[in-house]
């Protein structure tokens, strides 16, 4: 085999072409990473009679036991401060 065979082979050019996606992937992914990334809006947060809060639990959903519920006294989805032991509509478990 002579030295333009070797550099003609199938072998060859799957390779340079492998070399070549690997090169521009990487780059498409460098150039994503650098681009910042929009933030989701937040929405307002209900009030706590339109989210129906209640200062106790409601069975065993509570907003201790929330995904929304930020410790010790806050929530992601309802004004003001809320106690673990309270409740709203909102209620979602925790994954």
């Amino acid at each position: 085999m002579s030295h333009i065979d070797d550099q003609l082979s199938r072998r060859a050019v799957l390779r340079n072409a492998a070399t070549a996606v690997g090169l521009i992937g990487t780059s498409a992914l460098a150039t994503g990473c650098a681009q910042p990334t929009a933030q989701a809006p937040t929405l307002p947060k209900q009030t706590k009679l339109q989210a129906a809060y209640q200062d106790h639990p409601d069975g065993s959903e509570r907003c201790g036991v929330c995904a929304h519920f930020i410790p010790p006294g806050d929530c992601r989805v309802i004004q003001g401060p809320v106690i673990p032991d309270g409740w709203c509509r909102n209620f979602k478990t925790r994954a």
